[in-house]
């Protein structure tokens, strides 16, 4: 029967692969919208909304040990190291205001104004580069700072908000600067653990960060739950302890970034979805006018002899081929 079925049964046959292909092909391009809608959202979040942050403070050199112990935990989140800052508070050195800053591998996150980039600090002979303010920079021989440029930080550099003052709007930047002293100098030197060291702030607060940024691509999906289940795990080893990690996560602005997706991909499962219907209802109608060929098949084998459930067995095997 089904070699002589012609191209009534050969119709019902193209129907069923056509119509399973267009929801396959529906339900694949719905996951790669759902990922790309995802990946644009998040390419517009603010930087310092799309990146997780953990950061100490205090008044002691602990910078080996905190970035041994968080630096694993944090890699775990996206396969990337984190990237390491550090900041002293103001600081009076020989009378003279100075903000000093620090950050590993240094040469990926600034882009040169003059001068040159930096070798790695060592608190006898520390260059650095100056991002803002006026005026010299303060030196000692237990800190020894030479400004070897200048340098702004490039755009989408993690660390950028933990090491620059917030910008003011123009209005209040014209009052600022009617109203207030130059502001002092702000450099920044190649190497946290070799800014750590120096004896000349020893008793200053200073604070340190990891920064690691979620990239456009570096969540999907359908990994935001698991996503998410390692920010919890990073979060509770990290406040547990007892050196006071801080953690900020994104997970609230890919989320919402997630659900966006979603109503992007629901969309074109609808209009594909409806394609896949229209397919398989036309493949019903069309096994349908094959009823009366099963019929006489049926009475055919009741007239030959065979029993009930050799004529259901018949049929649902010619069925399910």
């Amino acid at each position: 029967r089904l070699a002589a079925g012609g191209p009534r049964l050969a119709l019902v046959g193209v129907g069923i692969v056509a119509g399973a292909a267009v929801i396959a092909a529906v339900l694949a391009g719905r996951l790669v919208m759902q990922d790309r809608a995802l990946e644009q959202a998040t390419g517009r979040l603010d930087p310092g909304d799309r990146e997780v942050a953990v950061t100490w403070g205090g008044a002691t050199d602990a910078f080996p040990r905190l970035n041994r112990y968080i630096v694993p935990r944090m890699t775990t989140l996206t396969g990337q190291a984190p990237a390491a800052a550090m900041l002293f508070r103001e600081a009076s050195i020989q009378g003279r205001l100075v903000n000093v800053r620090a950050a590993d591998d240094l040469d990926r996150w600034v882009r040169l104004v003059s001068g040159r980039l930096p070798t790695v600090c060592r608190p006898s002979h520390c260059e650095v580069l100056r991002l803002q303010g006026k005026g010299p920079i303060p030196s000692t021989p237990y800190l020894n700072l030479i400004e070897v440029g200048g340098a702004v930080l490039k755009p989408g550099t993690p660390f950028a908000p933990f090491v620059l003052p917030a910008p003011h709007t123009e209005q209040v930047a014209h009052a600022v600067r009617y109203h207030t002293p130059q502001p002092s100098p702000i450099v920044i030197a190649n190497g946290v653990a070799g800014l750590s060291r120096t004896n000349e702030l020893q008793t200053f607060y200073r604070a340190y960060g990891w920064f690691v940024p979620i990239r456009e691509g570096d969540v999907h999906p359908w990994a935001i739950d698991a996503f998410a289940a390692k920010v919890q795990r990073l979060t509770a080893e990290a406040e547990a302890g007892t050196d006071a990690f801080d953690v900020t996560t994104p997970t609230d602005a890919l989320a919402q970034a997630a659900a966006s997706s979603h109503a992007a991909s629901r969309r074109l499962l609808l209009l594909g979805g409806e394609s896949g219907v229209l397919l398989l209802a036309f493949t019903v109608l069309t096994a349908a006018a094959l009823r009366r060929d099963v019929g006489d098949a049926r009475r055919r084998l009741r007239w030959h002899g065979a029993r009930g459930f050799q004529v259901e067995l018949h049929t649902l095997t010619e069925a399910l081929v």
